[in-house]
């Protein structure tokens, strides 16, 4: 849970009763309805972590913007500058991993600015990594890019193939297993690429 989660309903109207109370102790007071937001310039509290019923509650009061923040106005463009990881990313990243009891599914080692996204089809056996370097002007395209994946139910990888637009047809990748988590490192993604697991 970030900031003001469970705070307000659909029609951002303050809940009398906070939508996650008990589960997160700390967590700021909301404000009513604002016609004109103000800004918020406090530092992020540190994270908060809390065990309730048989899970884990993550908290941070904040995600910290890396830098100075535009002025606030009521329109202003978002270039480029402004799509970086955030200043408490690590913090964030390690209150994730606690709360999951680390079983995260899918781990990254690679370059700044190249990013994933995870889906699996558990009915179909097979799950699918789109990878995307969103900084190819400074990150080569044969930088190591090392995922790592861990299947439900403790099954095992039996195959592993990545697509990239401009290679020819799909490459088979050379995976490590070890019990329920396949590793390979992926070469040349040079703006984007598809990998499919299968078990």
């Amino acid at each position: 849970m970030i900031g003001q989660t469970g705070l307000f309903d659909e029609w951002r109207r303050v809940r009398v009763v906070p939508g996650l109370q008990g589960m997160v102790d700390g967590q700021e007071t909301a404000i009513g309805y604002q016609e004109a937001v103000l800004a918020r310039s406090e530092r992020a509290a540190g994270a908060a972590r809390k065990t309730v019923g048989g899970g884990r509650v993550g908290y941070l009061a904040a995600v910290e913007f890396d830098g100075a923040a535009p002025p606030l106005q009521p329109y202003f463009p978002v270039g480029k500058e402004f799509w970086k990881r955030p200043k408490n990313w690590s913090e964030l990243l390690e209150l994730v991993g606690w709360a999951s009891n680390d079983q995260v599914p899918v781990r990254l080692n690679a370059p700044r600015g190249v990013v994933i996204n995870y889906t699996c089809q558990r009915s179909k056996q097979r799950a699918f990594i789109h990878v995307l370097n969103y900084d190819r002007s400074n990150v080569a395209s044969d930088s190591t890019i090392e995922i790592s994946v861990r299947f439900p139910d403790d099954r095992v990888a039996r195959k592993g193939t990545v697509q990239t637009p401009g290679s020819k047809g799909t490459q088979e990748l050379a995976l490590e297993t070890n019990g329920a988590i396949a590793r390979f490192r992926l070469p040349n993604v040079k703006t984007y690429s598809v990998v499919k697991i299968e078990w």
